[in-house]
């Protein structure tokens, strides 16, 4: 087992935009909801994303079929919020064929996520996030 400070290897694709979307809209949908854990099924894939709340941590998850964490993710959250304060992976209590991989960010203020929407070039614009928050 894995102790703190320890390295893996980790998955780390490129995701289509219409996933990432998807996320961004669950990480502005779970602010709204405190306490509420919201998931997110890619149908291309079948990789399921988690956003949540709490005292104003956000945590951001995503399990995925095998041994290796996917961070795909990390990247491109990392550029908008700031690297995580904590990561954490094991295999998924449901499956354990199955990888959990959770991202936590603590004070995490939701107006990153409003200006993170207009300074990603080329993963989003207003209008396709307007269609998803929708």
């Amino acid at each position: 087992m894995k102790q703190d400070g320890d390295y893996t290897t980790a998955i780390c694709d490129k995701l289509p935009v219409r996933t990432l979307l998807e996320v961004f809209a669950l990480i502005y949908k779970a602010h709204a909801m405190p306490e509420t854990q919201l998931n997110y099924i890619d149908p291309l894939d079948n990789v399921s994303y988690c956003a949540s709340f709490r005292d104003q941590t956000l945590a951001v998850s995503v399990v995925d079929y095998g041994p290796l964490p996917n961070a795909s993710l990390l990247p491109i959250l990392s550029d908008r919020f700031g690297e995580p304060d904590r990561m954490l992976s094991k295999p998924w209590y449901r499956n354990e064929e199955c990888t959990f991989f959770v991202m936590y960010w603590d004070g995490f203020d939701i107006e990153s996520i409003i200006n993170s929407f207009s300074t990603a070039p080329g993963y989003w614009n207003d209008r396709n996030i307007k269609d998803v928050l929708n």
